[in-house]
């Protein structure tokens, strides 16, 4: 019988994989995209409409209630169809501990699948969408890592965490079954110059170093975040490191007939 501890088994783990560290920088506006509650329309009104103490409160409730959902603005005629717009605030995510805006792992990793969709690699080589999907791991790295390492957190040049506050307008239009329906919200936005961190593990099997080098160069372009079809959440990877570095073997135990042998 044999009795794995934890850190045995993540070591395990990690001897099956290639690791990527990314060492990155918002070279475009990154959108936030999370339906806001309550602490985010506070800081909407406090931030972006400049409003305090009872004023405050009473924006917060107004747009709870009258202004964040759908209306009629267009149709007269008997067989128009009735456009409707919707409106919104979204915010980015924060750390609970003290408030840093922050990727999701699970972002960083859409990205990924998205990226090595577009280059074919999936089609190319059986297994490899398993691979990335499955039995990859994106985790928080360097400037970007708290205590929680799937939260890739957004830093300034100097370290400092990016905590939010700054919102803009977006707009834009879409057709469903139900009609045509324009979409409006203001969304916190993380602003180009900020950096962030992260570490990428995928099997070695069938995936290559320089495979996961472009599907890193593509991410850069994918993007991350909300309103990508409108170019934002642009990257750069200022470095990217990738080791190849399998696990030692275990050196054998030595006999005691062995030892007594020598010695004789």
């Amino acid at each position: 019988m044999s009795v794995y501890k934890h850190d045995e088994l993540a070591e395990m783990y990690e001897g099956l994989c290639l690791k990527a560290t990314a060492e990155c920088t918002l070279t475009g506006t990154l959108v936030g995209g999370q339906p806001a509650d309550d602490k985010g329309l506070e800081m909407f009104c406090r931030y972006q409409l400049g409003l305090d103490g009872d004023e405050l409160a009473a924006a917060v409730e107004r747009i709870k209630t009258q202004e964040i959902g759908e209306s009629a603005v267009g149709g007269a005629g008997e067989n128009e169809v009735t456009e409707v717009e919707s409106y919104g605030v979204n915010t980015l995510r924060h750390d609970p501990v003290d408030g840093c805006c922050y990727l999701g792992n699970w972002q960083i990793k859409a990205c990924m699948k998205q990226s090595a969709s577009r280059i074919g690699l999936f089609v190319a080589k059986k297994g490899t969408k398993g691979d990335m999907a499955e039995m990859g791991r994106v985790q928080a790295t360097g400037i970007s890592l708290g205590k929680d390492p799937t939260m890739v957190r957004l830093v300034g040049t100097r370290g400092s965490p990016y905590r939010g506050g700054k919102f803009e307008k977006m707009m834009g239009r879409v057709h469903t079954a139900a009609g045509a329906k324009s979409i409006v919200h203001d969304s916190e936005v993380v602003p180009a110059g900020y950096r962030f961190a992260f570490e990428l593990r995928v099997p070695r099997e069938r995936l290559t170093e320089d495979q996961i080098a472009r599907v890193c160069a593509c991410m850069q372009v994918v993007g991350l975040g909300s309103a990508r079809s409108m170019e934002r959440g642009k990257f750069r990877v200022d470095q990217l490191t990738i080791i190849d570095a399998k696990p030692k073997p275990k050196p054998k135990a030595e006999k005691p007939t062995d030892k007594a042998a020598r010695l004789d």
